[in-house]
């Protein structure tokens, strides 16, 4: 197609103004909202006073609204009268991340959030804007496509294919494609300011995009990263229409680009190129793959907390709310917000300065604590909700043991058995068999336990850290007792609060126990006072001349055991038994039993070469060997955040410095081999970052195999 000054076919120029936002990057956040908050000023003026300046989009991130707003509040009709108008061009996004390090879930929220926030001021910008991240996964379509969006655009992960195409996602949803190959989002960001140059430079722009498009449509994208407006913009646009009288030149919004290309094709987009799934070439733009580990405590947290809203604190939260408890999802939400404000690429990636990702801690902080109360608040709802045995359950009340003859005896409440149940949860679709860590409260602390399934089987257990208590014992006078019984009327023993009172008296002896709360929980005041009427009515308290007392406070200990096929989104309940006898099941501490170096099972031994530092993995069924496993290979790098680049003279380091040490560990739950060795790797760069340092020091090195 000829794009010269001359006569040509008819063109239409779509010069859409915007910024790319960074919120956080090589400055922090707080930093870069001085600057934003007067380039919206900026933008805001520019759109209410100057006539020729119609339009301009805030990068498709929602957050840019937020951000302003906390520090011109009262510029928020503006903002919204200038969006219903659709002058100013918001969402669809909350933020931009990056696809490959946030979850598919993550995304979509993201995308409801952004859209929810934009629909404050007015209609959003329904189309997938995601000029800048490093990749794009294969799932996006199907996304877009899930909230309405039929059309997206983006910079990177294609080559040399055209600006017009079908992107399809593997359940086959499809949207139009718009690729950025001619200059990326900012394809006319700077232009010379002398009319004639801005002619000139305009028509090569305009040139090179129609290279590689099909309609005669041409975007140019005047804006960059932190980009501010160009007010003369409007007076250069004038000039380009008087020299280029063919040429239909706007200044437009990024949907009227799009609508414009829609109708070139005649609704038919068929004929375009297709590409299929995940895009992930560097051939025009630079993908940046380093970033996938730049930081990895980044990665890790945000990986934690993405697994605790979406597996366990929301569908517990939702169980529990169905079972009478409160709505939580405003604070799932609060979550959510601050979790995504650690999504945007550059955060997210690691790749901004130190300062930014040490910002990033306390918001994923909060994300645990909100996640994590809760989990909590909705696991003890659905055990609540659960159908024990009243005494496994711990219900409250008076209850009464039966009476020997010549004797009287009474308790607050059932006594703590030392049998206890324990309700697993499974928040994933399938069923599941693994390993579970409990916290088990207990009178006392037995010598082992057995872990009983609903069926009956004995699971395996072993005790991480036996339950302590404290367990005191005295000998009183008749005046004395009576003492501790009047002040266990007000609920407290020595200052603690009475969980549970059992006395016995036969004639002038008496035996009182008494266990003290752990929680905060207040006494049952009323139990207390109406166990000790109905004993005084029955054995006169005067008589009793000597007492046995005793106080008791729940052991915590920590068990571990195996959890055998806990249904998908759904609960098993297992019982915590004192062991008739030691026994395979019972639950006892972690031995090392056997000085072999392999742990095995029925299918897989596995085995250390300690010359190496490698695993030796046997497949029992096969006879099949695989040795060298699990290496570790130090190298060095001379690169930067976002690249990986080996020094040209680097030397890598494979093996121990010395012989590795094995221990094995052996338990009725698990079996684990730990191996120990250090690598003498150089101390850093040399100083002309061609090769690495001659000075060595020692890399600890522990791998545990389970």
């Amino acid at each position: 197609m000829n794009t010269g000054s001359s006569a040509i076919s008819p063109v239409t120029v779509f010069v859409v103004s915007h910024t790319h936002w960074d919120r956080e990057w090589y400055e922090t956040f707080q930093q870069f909202r001085l600057k934003l908050v007067d380039l919206v000023d900026q933008v805001l003026n520019l759109l209410e006073n100057e006539p020729g300046y119609e339009f301009f989009m805030l990068d498709g991130q929602a957050i840019v609204l937020e951000d302003y707003l906390a520090i011109r509040p009262e510029r928020e009709a503006d903002l919204r009268r200038l969006v219903q108008a659709g002058r100013l061009l918001v969402g669809p996004w909350y933020v931009l991340p990056d696809e490959f390090l946030v979850s598919p879930e993550a995304i979509i929220r993201n995308l409801q959030r952004g859209l929810r926030v934009s629909r404050r001021f007015g209609e959003p910008m329904m189309i997938g804007y995601i000029p800048d991240p490093f990749g794009h996964i294969g799932q996006m379509p199907q996304i877009l496509h899930g909230f309405g969006i039929s059309a997206a655009m983006l910079t990177r992960g294609l080559g040399d294919e055209p600006v017009e195409l079908r992107w399809q996602a593997p359940d086959g949803s499809i949207v139009l494609l718009v690729y950025l190959r001619a200059g990326g989002y900012g394809n006319f960001a700077w232009f010379p300011k002398r009319p004639d140059l801005f002619v000139a430079d305009l028509a090569d722009r305009v040139r090179e995009y129609l290279t590689g498009a099909a309609t005669p449509e041409a975007l140019l994208l005047n804006g960059v990263d932190h980009l501010f407006p160009q007010p003369e913009l409007p007076q250069l646009l004038a000039a380009a229409r008087e020299a280029l009288p063919a040429w239909t030149i706007r200044h437009a919004a990024l949907p009227d680009y799009i609508a414009a290309v829609r109708a070139s094709l005649a609704a038919d987009d068929r004929a375009l190129p297709l590409v299929v799934g995940e895009l992930r070439s560097p051939q025009r733009f630079h993908l940046l793959p380093a970033v996938l580990s730049t930081r990895m405590w980044i990665k890790r947290a945000n990986d934690a907390a993405e697994t605790l809203l979406e597996r366990y604190a929301e569908p517990l939260s939702a169980w529990g709310h169905l079972l009478g408890g409160p709505d939580r999802s405003a604070q799932l939400d609060e979550a959510w917000h601050l979790l995504l404000e650690n999504h945007p690429h550059d955060s997210i990636c690691g790749c901004s300065i130190d300062q930014v990702h040490e910002e990033m801690r306390p918001r994923f902080a909060e994300v645990m604590q909100i996640g994590e109360a809760l989990m909590g608040e909705g696991l003890n709802r659905l055990a609540a909700a659960v159908n024990l045995p009243p005494e496994e359950r711990g219900s409250e009340g008076v209850g009464e043991q039966p009476v020997p003859s010549g004797h009287f005896a009474a308790q607050v409440e059932p006594w703590p058995r030392e049998e206890r149940a324990v309700v697993v949860f499974n928040p994933t679709p399938a069923g599941h068999t693994g390993r579970v860590e409990v916290e088990v409260r207990l009178p006392g602390p037995p010598q082992a336990v057995e872990v009983v399934a609903e069926e009956g089987s004995r699971m395996p257990a072993e005790w991480l850290v036996r339950p302590e208590t404290f367990q005191g014992e005295r000998a009183v006078d008749g005046d004395e007792f009576r003492r501790l019984l009047a002040s266990a009327r007000v609920g407290h023993f020595n200052f603690r609060r009475i969980r549970n009172l059992r006395l016995r008296i036969d004639g002038e002896a008496a035996e009182l126990d008494i266990l003290l709360r752990d929680d905060e929980r207040a006494p049952d005041l009323t139990s207390i006072r109406a166990t000790l009427d109905r004993i005084e009515a029955e054995a006169p308290l005067d008589a009793v001349t000597e007492a046995r007392v005793r106080t008791h406070s729940m052991a915590t200990g920590r068990l571990a055991f195996v959890a055998r096929a806990v249904p998908g989104h759904g609960y098993q309940t297992f019982r915590l038994l004192p062991a008739r006898e030691r026994r395979r099941g019972g639950a006892e501490g972690r031995v090392s039993d056997s000085p072999s170096n392999v742990i095995e099972n029925e299918v897989f031994r596995v085995g250390a070469d300690r010359a190496t530092g490698t695993l030796v993995l046997e497949d029992k069924r096969t006879g099949r060997v695989l040795r060298g496993l699990n290496q570790l290979v130090d190298g060095g790098d001379a690169g930067d955040q976002y690249s990986y680049s080996p020094p040209a003279g680097d030397r890598q380091i494979l093996a121990p410095a010395q012989v590795a040490t094995v221990q094995v560990e052996r338990s009725t739950v698990e079996q684990a081999l730990t191996m120990r060795y250090s690598l003498a790797v150089p101390a850093g760069l040399a100083p002309d970052r061609q090769a690495r340092s001659e000075a060595i020091t020692p890399l600890a090195v522990i791998v545990t195999a389970r």
